[in-house]
């Protein structure tokens, strides 16, 4: 059984929010301040101790959503020139997984179609 349409709707948006919080550093060290493994760890553990309060189960498709989310953009972002110093402020040493140019139509088109392809198992994870 699947997660039903709230949850899912709710993790979706969670996670798409979370997703876009590491380039609030576009201006002060790009790819350092937010973009590492210090960040999201802590906020998703802050998240859960807050919601689950009310709730475990929402806490924990918050929390994991907003997870999920956060680390995919800085997954992302190893896969670019730059790198990401994912152990700031421990070291400013980037790491990157291939060298693909963030404005190159092809990498951009790729990731496209792997986030549908993510979004249509998901819903049929849900409806199945």
């Amino acid at each position: 059984m699947g997660l039903g349409v709230a949850s899912a709707m709710l993790a979706f948006i969670v996670a798409t929010f979370a997703a876009a919080l590491p380039d609030l550093d576009l201006r002060m060290r790009h790819r350092m301040l937010l973009h590492n493994l210090f960040i999201p760890i802590p906020l998703a553990v802050l998240t859960y101790s807050v919601i689950a309060t009310y709730s475990v189960f929402i806490g924990l498709t918050v929390s994991t959503a907003f997870l999920v989310g956060y680390l995919s953009h800085v997954f992302l972002d190893t896969l670019t020139v730059q790198g990401v110093a994912l152990f700031y402020p421990l070291t400013r040493r980037r790491y990157r997984l291939a060298r693909l140019r963030s404005n190159d139509p092809r990498a951009n088109n790729a990731i496209l179609l792997i986030s549908i392809l993510m979004v249509i198992t998901a819903y049929a994870i849900i409806w199945f």
